[in-house]
């Protein structure tokens, strides 16, 4: 039975969802149905449900696997795990790892927009930024990361920037399909969609059934795969674009990032100025 061969490790709010469903069209790779996020939190005394808890059930996962170049797992949840990077590194030693780091305001606010159009969250920003420590916490990248790359060789693991991503997704999307193995011209048929996209909802009842997660698997078990992209379209009538975010909560996220991007920059060998700036942060996807 095979393992996965590469982990795309997050981060969360940085297209992991759109990541997932290109990885699953590429006839090249073997991906199962759902982010396993089990390296994050096998053996926690508290699971989130949607993760898969024991080794036998994630071997389960891959069942199917057979001789595609690639075998994967897209699991957001590790990077910010303490242990996922053991955990990984126990039980795939050899396996690559892709990381999609994005800048951390925009990712702060994305989570935010996230909880208030999922009904969790009527506070503004600013309030919620202050009284609420996980919308932060996840974009202080630098000590994450690093428990990655004290463990896997630097030639084993891929980073890419969100910004990237958004500009150029067919070219992030075909680095990452030859860097785990797999024919880097393969172009995804939904490669234009893009999933799981920022917004806020015109009717919050209405979203709040599109987005239960039996209805989403009942869709996607049910209706074809190139019939999914009207069915996301259809349901996209209900999307109005979300706030911008405050300026003076812009400028205090970006000073409280400005040292761990300094150290991280040095880390990926990438230069990070710009997140740095203070800017507008609009529509968060």
């Amino acid at each position: 039975m095979r393992l996965p061969t590469f982990v795309v490790i997050g981060a969360a709010k940085a297209g992991t969802t759109s990541i997932q469903e290109y990885l699953e069209e590429h006839p090249g790779i073997f991906m199962p149905k759902l982010k396993p996020n089990y390296f994050a939190y096998a053996g926690a005394d508290e699971q989130p449900g949607y993760a898969i808890k024991t080794l036998e059930d994630y071997r389960a996962l891959y069942e199917g696997a057979t001789d595609e170049a690639g075998v994967g797992d897209v699991s957001e949840a590790a990077l910010g795990s303490p242990h996922a990077a053991e955990r990984m590194h126990e039980l795939i030693p050899d396996a690559q790892i892709v990381v999609v780091l994005r800048n951390p305001v925009e990712r702060a606010f994305s989570g935010y927009l996230m909880q208030v159009r999922g009904g969790r969250e009527s506070r503004g920003p600013l309030e919620a930024f202050k009284r609420d420590t996980v919308f932060v916490e996840g974009g202080f990248y630098y000590e994450r990361l690093k428990r990655f790359t004290d463990r896997f060789a630097a030639e084993r693991i891929q980073v890419h920037l969100f910004e990237d991503f958004s500009r150029d997704t067919l070219g992030v999307m075909q680095a990452m399909f030859g860097f785990v193995g797999a024919d880097p011209t393969f172009v995804p048929p939904s490669i234009n969609v893009k999933f799981n996209t920022g917004f806020m909802p015109k009717s919050q009842r209405l979203n709040n059934v599109l987005i239960n997660p039996r209805v989403r698997a009942t869709v996607k078990s049910l209706v074809p795969r190139g019939v999914r992209p009207l069915v996301r379209r259809l349901a996209r009538l209900n999307y109005h674009v979300p706030p911008s975010l405050p300026p003076e909560v812009r400028a205090e996220l970006t000073e409280l990032y400005r040292e761990d991007v300094e150290r991280l920059q040095e880390l990926i060998g990438r230069d990070l100025s710009h997140w740095t700036r203070q800017r507008a942060v609009t529509a968060a996807t």
